[in-house]
C-alpha cells in the first residue's frame, strides 16, 4: 500500500508543531517521494488476483448498463481477454523551435476560413462558434479511458480555486502538469496542495462538479491509508481496467503516483519552454507542476491544453502521455493535439470529441505548436481539413440519454435560455459518468 498519510493532517490539531517534528515531516516527505511510484505499482500488482474473478461480472455489467451503445461491445469483449503489457517509454532529443514552414498569417487565415460558415451561439462570442448540426453525448463506458477520467476530475477540483474558463491536466513520465486558460489562474494554483483542496471542498450546487470532487477525494483517502468505501471501489476498478486495457496503464499509474504526493505544494513550472525541462527531471517524479500560459488575460492567452502540449513537444518526450480537463477540447485545441500525436508523440491520449471553436487565441497557440513541431503548411492544412469533418459535441446530462444523438441548431443547443438542457461546461471525456453512479449508490 502507499505511504500512510492523512490528507487532512494540517487540520488535525490546533497546536503548532515544534521544529523537530517539522524536520521529521520533511524527512518523511522525501522518503515518501522516492517510494511513491513503486508503491503504486505494487498496489496495482497486488490487485491482479481479483482481475479474473471480476472480469466476467464487469463484462455483464457493461452489457446490461449500455445495451449496445457505441463502444460498449468492445469494452465487454476485452474484459474477457488478457492484455498485460504496456508500450515502453522512450525519450528523444528536444525539438528546436523555429523550424516550421508555415506563417502565422496562413494559420490565422486558414482557421478563420475553415469556420466561416459557423455561427456564434446566440451571438455571444464566449460560447464559441458552432456548425449548424452536431451531436449530443450521453452516458458511455469509461473503462478504457480511466486516465482521462481521472485528469478530468483533478481539473474539476482545481477549478474550485477560483473563476477560470478552463483548467487542463497532463500526466507524463509519472508526474502531472496542470495549466489554465488564464495566467492569473495558473499563479493561484502554484503553492496550493491538491489534498487540501479535496479536504476543504465546498459543494458548488452543481451535482456533476461535486461528484467529481468527491471521487478525487475518495482516491486520495485510500492513497493516504484511510477507510473510504467509494475510494476503495474506484481503486479496484482502476486495477481491473488497467489490466484489461493496458494502453491506459502508464497514465493511470502515473496519476496515482502523483496523487500519493498530493499533500505537497504544486510547483511553479514557468512557461512551457521551462516546464519542458521538468518533464524528464528525475527529482520531480510524482509531483504536480503548474505550466504558465502566454498572454495576460483570457483574450490573449492560449488555451491550457496547448500550453501543456507545447511543454510536451519541447521536452522531447515521446512516450505515453494523456491530456484532459474539465471541458472537452475546443476544435482547434483538438487540431493541436492531433498534430502533436501525429508528428511527435504517437501515444498521446486525449478526448476525441471536440466542442466549440475559438479562432483567435487558439490559432496563436496552434501556430506556436507548428513552429515547435517543424510542421509545414501541407501538414497543417491536412489537419484542419480532417478536423472540420469531425462533428462538434455537446454534453447531454439527462439519465438515459443516447451516447451520440444528432442535434440540429447547435447554436441554440448551447444557449441556456433556449432551454434544451445541453451543457458545454463539463465533459472530458465527453460521456457522463453513468457507471460511476453504481459506486455512489453502493456507498
Amino acid at each position: 500500500m502507499p505511504p500512510k498519510r492523512r490528507i487532512d493532517e494540517s487540520q488535525s490539531t490546533d497546536e503548532k508543531p515544534d521544529e523537530e517534528s517539522e524536520e521529521e515531516s520533511e524527512d518523511e516527505a522525501e522518503i515518501d517521494a522516492t517510494r511513491a511510484g513503486s508503491a503504486v505499482l505494487a498496489m496495482l500488482e497486488d490487485a491482479r488476483n481479483i482481475i479474473l474473478k471480476r472480469a466476467r461480472t464487469l463484462a455483464a455489467e457493461v452489457d446490461e448498463a449500455y445495451q449496445g451503445a457505441p463502444g460498449s461491445e468492445d469494452v465487454s469483449d476485452r474484459y474477457t481477454q488478457a492484455a498485460l503489457s504496456a508500450p515502453p517509454a522512450t525519450v528523444a532529443g528536444p525539438i528546436a523551435q523555429g523550424q516550421g514552414g508555415v506563417s502565422k498569417t496562413t494559420v490565422l487565415a486558414t482557421t478563420r476560413g475553415a469556420t466561416s460558415t459557423m455561427r456564434f451561439a446566440n451571438n455571444v462570442t464566449f460560447r464559441g462558434k458552432w456548425a449548424a448540426d452536431g451531436l449530443a453525448s450521453g452516458a458511455g463506458p469509461k473503462n478504457a479511458v480511466r486516465d482521462l477520467q481521472l485528469l478530468n476530475q483533478i481539473s474539476q477540483l482545481l477549478l474550485s480555486i477560483g473563476k477560470s474558463t478552463e483548467i487542463e491536466a497532463m500526466v507524463v513520465n509519472d508526474r502531472i502538469l496542470v495549466s489554465a486558460n488564464e495566467a492569473g489562474t495558473v499563479q493561484e494554483m502554484i503553492g496550493r496542495k491538491l489534498a487540501d483542496l479535496a479536504e476543504g471542498y465546498q459543494p458548488s450546487g452543481d451535482a456533476d462538479y461535486d461528484r467529481k470532487a468527491r471521487k478525487t477525494q475518495g482516491v486520495l483517502n485510500v492513497m493516504a491509508g484511510d477507510d473510504d468505501a467509494l475510494g476503495e471501489e474506484r481503486m479496484a476498478r482502476l486495477a481491473v481496467d488497467t489490466d484489461v486495457f493496458p494502453e491506459q496503464e502508464p497514465g493511470v499509474t502515473g496519476i496515482l503516483a502523483a496523487l500519493s504526493q498530493a499533500y505537497l505544494p504544486i510547483i511553479d513550472g514557468g512557461l512551457p519552454n521551462n516546464a519542458a525541462t521538468l518533464i524528464t527531471n528525475a527529482a520531480l517524479e510524482c509531483r504536480i507542476i503548474a505550466v504558465n500560459t502566454t498572454g495576460t488575460s483570457p483574450s490573449t492567452c492560449v488555451h491550457a491544453e496547448q500550453s501543456l502540449a507545447q511543454a510536451l513537444v519541447l521536452s522531447g518526450w515521446r512516450g505515453p502521455a494523456s491530456i484532459a480537463g474539465g471541458k472537452r477540447p475546443c476544435l482547434f485545441c483538438y487540431v493541436s493535439l492531433r498534430l502533436v500525436q501525429e508528428l511527435h508523440c504517437p501515444q498521446l491520449r486525449f478526448n476525441r470529441r471536440p466542442g466549440g471553436v475559438w479562432t483567435g487565441t487558439t490559432a496563436t497557440g496552434l501556430y506556436g505548436l507548428l513552429l515547435s513541431l517543424g510542421a509545414d503548411e501541407a501538414m497543417f492544412r491536412r489537419a484542419v481539413t480532417a478536423a472540420m469533418s469531425v462533428p462538434q459535441y455537446v454534453t447531454d446530462p439527462r439519465p438515459g440519454a443516447e451516447p451520440a444523438a444528432e442535434v440540429t441548431g447547435m447554436g441554440d443547443a448551447v444557449t441556456p435560455s433556449k432551454g434544451r438542457g445541453f451543457r458545454t461546461d463539463t465533459g472530458t471525456p465527453s460521456d457522463s459518468e453513468a457507471e460511476e453512479e453504481e459506486e455512489e449508490d453502493s456507498d
